[in-house]
């Protein structure tokens, strides 16, 4: 077995250093690969034909190029959960019914298979160019289930919604971004919601003035606050007092 073992930074320079590790298969033919990846790396497949790959640990990504007739099988998760098939076909993936792979990506692809326990398995599948893209699931979902992928050069992506699954035209936003008409329409709501509570909130907290006053900021309401309770007091109590008692006093007497 052939296994190409690539380090972060190689003899590339700069660009070496920003290359992902791999672990990468090339030009196999009629092979059974077992497959011990580190989590940091991407498993990579180009030109291979008729094999069988078993991913026994961790990967970080997938990626099956310019192959054909080929399965792979993970029996650990992708940690960033994104595959790649790129101008392949006769793929069959089958991933483990404890894992998920939320992103799939599948470019001038035709006959690819993908095994899934269910639909939480899975988020997105994006196709471009593709035809016969069949996703499979376990009872009582739906058992195999082929995209409908419409011809033409634009990318779509299909999802589960609802019991069924979606395929939808994908759309770009600001920097790339990937979206679909109902999630655009749907995301422009929120987004009008929120900044109508928030002008809403504004104008609360200003005075709008006629023309010629200064707009002043409305005055901030006091809580209201409860009278203060003082503890009941009793009057003063002085000790009796007891009258003056003058001494007695003996009558004059006169000489006789």
């Amino acid at each position: 077995m052939a296994e190409k073992d690539s380090v972060a930074v190689t003899a590339g320079g700069l660009e070496g250093l920003f290359r992902k590790p791999k672990t990468s298969f090339e030009n196999k033919q009629g092979e059974e690969v077992v497959v011990n990846s580190r989590p940091s790396d991407m498993v990579y497949i180009q030109s291979c034909t008729s094999c069988k790959f078993k991913v026994k640990s961790k990967s970080a990504k997938c990626i099956i190029e310019s192959s054909k007739d080929i399965n792979i099988e993970f029996e650990e998760p992708i940690m960033t959960g994104t595959m790649e098939l790129i101008n392949s076909s006769e793929v069959t993936v089958s991933i483990n019914p404890q894992d998920q792979l939320p992103t799939v990506s599948v470019d001038h692809c035709h006959n690819v298979h993908f095994y899934f326990y269910e639909p939480r398995a899975f988020g997105s599948i994006y196709t471009a160019q593709c035809s016969d893209v069949v996703v499979h699931l376990q009872p009582p979902y739906p058992r195999e289930t082929t995209l409908d992928i419409p011809e033409g050069e634009y990318q779509y992506v299909s999802s589960f919604q609802a019991g069924k699954m979606v395929t939808e035209l994908v759309i770009r936003e600001g920097a790339g971004y990937a979206t679909t008409v109902k999630k655009k329409e749907r995301d422009d709501r929120r987004q009008k919601e929120l900044m109508r509570r928030f002008e809403k909130h504004l104008f609360s907290m200003i005075k709008i003035s006629k023309p010629g006053e200064t707009a002043t900021k409305a005055p901030a309401k006091a809580p209201p606050t409860k009278p203060s309770e003082a503890p009941p007091t009793k009057p003063s109590e002085a000790p009796p007092t007891k009258p003056s008692e003058a001494p007695p006093t003996k009558p004059s007497e006169a000489p006789p």
